[in-house]
């Protein structure tokens, strides 16, 4: 059988495991060609030479790799203020949609801190970035021809230290990425640290979707101070919210409450989130877009 007509047959077939399966034929067919690679490092990718060191890879991504003992870059050149800054949180479909430049320019001029999930490394993504002079990482999960995809965390304070968490999709084998980034406020009283993840989504079980978020505590645990963990959490079942409610109310973590009918609703569940510890939320906006099948999140915090 051809791939033409593998996908073919993909698109009459109805069911949810039909249509996993044969995705994962696809992925499949996609690494086997040679059009998907999966990146052998734990790199970033970013403009500034503070940005370019190696992170540490995951099975060494510890519990004190967010602690202050393990800071790339010890004296940042910017700050958070403690007494407001903004958070933006969208899942923008690797700019497949037309209009998504404009949106994108508007939030990053709203926000402090953008987290993209399904970032698309294009020559266009990048343009829009450099002309906010934004400090950026992007934590591929894979690449596709020759654009590295994953998330992208973007801000106007300096990272002191971040690390790359990288899952493989149980059924199609391509992975997703998170990445966690350390800044530091202004009068070094405290440091937050910043979660952009996006779940992995095609699973026959919750198994594998637990397994990340004990990643993720694992990680996050021994950090007592102010914490953000977002982005496209892929909750599309009450199954999956209650994983995600397990890993981060331990932790100390409350959920952004976002006005009714606002966030992009997936099989009837809202699959976007914002959860903090240590701060508190002023205001809460859920701009309405249509450059992306995803409403992106806007939080505005202050230090608590």
């Amino acid at each position: 059988m051809s791939a033409l007509e593998y996908i073919y047959r993909m698109v009459l077939l109805k069911t949810w495991l039909d249509r996993w399966v044969l995705l994962a034929g696809i992925s499949f067919l996609l690494v086997g060609g040679g059009c998907l690679k999966i990146p052998g490092d734990y790199r970033t990718i970013g403009p500034h030479a503070e940005l370019e060191a190696p992170l540490l890879p995951v099975d060494s991504c510890h519990p004190g790799v967010l602690s202050h003992e393990n800071i790339s870059n010890p004296v940042p050149v910017a700050t958070l203020d403690g007494d407001g800054f903004t958070l933006a949180s969208w899942n923008f479909q690797k700019g497949r949609q037309p209009g998504w430049p404009v949106d994108l320019n508007q939030l990053i001029g709203y926000a402090d801190i953008v987290l993209l999930q399904e970032a698309r490394l294009s020559v266009e993504l990048s343009r829009v970035l450099a002309q906010k002079s934004q400090r950026w990482d992007l934590a591929p999960a894979f690449i596709y021809r020759d654009d590295p995809i994953g998330v992208l965390t973007a801000a106007q304070a300096t990272p002191l230290n971040r690390c790359i968490v990288r899952t493989r999709e149980p059924l199609l084998q391509v992975p997703k990425s998170m990445l966690m980034t350390r800044y530091a406020f202004n009068g070094g009283v405290s440091s937050l640290v910043v979660v952009n993840l996006h779940g992995i989504n095609f699973t026959l079980g919750t198994a594998s979707y637990r397994n990340l978020w004990q990643i993720l505590t694992t990680v996050l645990t021994p950090h007592s101070g102010p914490l953000i963990v977002a982005g496209d959490f892929n909750t599309w079942s009450d199954m999956r919210l209650a994983i995600v409610e397990d890993a981060l109310t331990p932790l100390g973590m409350a959920s952004i409450k976002f006005p009714k009918g606002k966030r992009s609703m997936f099989r009837g569940h809202a699959v976007d989130h914002v959860y903090y510890r240590g701060l508190t939320p002023l205001t809460i906006t859920v701009p309405q877009v249509e450059s992306s099948d995803h409403h992106p999140l806007l939080v505005r915090f202050k230090l608590t």
